[in-house]
């Protein structure tokens, strides 16, 4: 029961399936009571990414050959690689994408080991439906 805003914050804890809320409000003025109707907030779940590399250690001008998997369909990612050493061609997507493998071919110009390491976020596709009926 209450009245004004409603200023919950929903969380879906599942990883796979969206959640619903279903809000009962019966409005009333001045004493009067309308007929009550449902506002329903659905919740999708935030992404989360598995990723997997064939190997952790490669040979310069190999693929790194990363992949990634969602238990959540439509998931796009972005990612950012940093490199220490002289490993070149690491590479960054900014704009999120469906690609579902990093395969840059990691070349060592140096004569000690260098490494890169990749920042993957999962972007969900869905976006906050409400429904009001």
């Amino acid at each position: 029961t209450g009245s004004g805003d409603i200023n919950d914050v929903l969380t879906n804890t599942d990883a796979a399936n969206n959640a619903t809320v279903t809000y009962v409000i019966t409005p009333s003025l001045d004493g009067c009571i309308g007929t009550p109707f449902n506002f329903v907030v659905t919740v999708n779940p935030n992404p989360a990414v598995a990723v997997t590399a064939a190997n952790l250690i490669v040979c310069s001008k190999t693929s790194s050959a990363i992949t990634l998997t969602s238990a959540m369909s439509g998931i796009n990612y972005t990612y950012t690689s940093i490199v220490t050493g002289e490993v070149t061609g690491n590479s960054n997507r900014t704009i999120a994408g469906s690609g579902t493998s990093i395969n840059d071919i990691l070349t060592n110009s140096g004569t000690t080991p260098g490494t890169v390491t990749y920042n993957i976020v999962p972007v969900s596709a869905g976006k906050l439906e409400i429904a009001m009926y």
